[in-house]
């Protein structure tokens, strides 16, 4: 009975650190994603607004930051007016000023 216990305990604490290791494997994918937008951040917020009156931007862990691209585009010409979230995706919609 011991032996089977430690045996079940072993198990479950392997797949504790194997969910856990996962994660971090996720979180550190994300982090580098968002690294490298950040590192083109102008050249990406340029081409994304570029003069259409309308422009719907996604945020995710893996792009720019909310505020990043918010002020990029209010830099450019743009007010944001409306936004939806799901889970960890926020759609942006922005208009261009007259």
């Amino acid at each position: 009975m011991i032996v089977v216990l430690v045996v079940l305990g072993s198990a479950a604490l392997l797949s504790w650190l194997l969910i856990t290791l996962l994660g971090a494997g996720q979180v550190t994918s994300d982090e580098k994603a968002r690294e490298q937008a950040a590192a083109q951040a102008d050249a990406l917020l340029d081409e994304q607004f570029a003069g259409d009156p309308h422009v719907t931007a996604k945020v995710t862990p893996r792009t720019l930051p909310f505020e990043a691209v918010v002020i990029g585009a209010q830099a450019r010409g743009y007010d944001l007016t409306a936004q939806s979230a799901v889970d960890d995706e926020q759609t942006l919609v922005f208009t261009k000023r007259a």
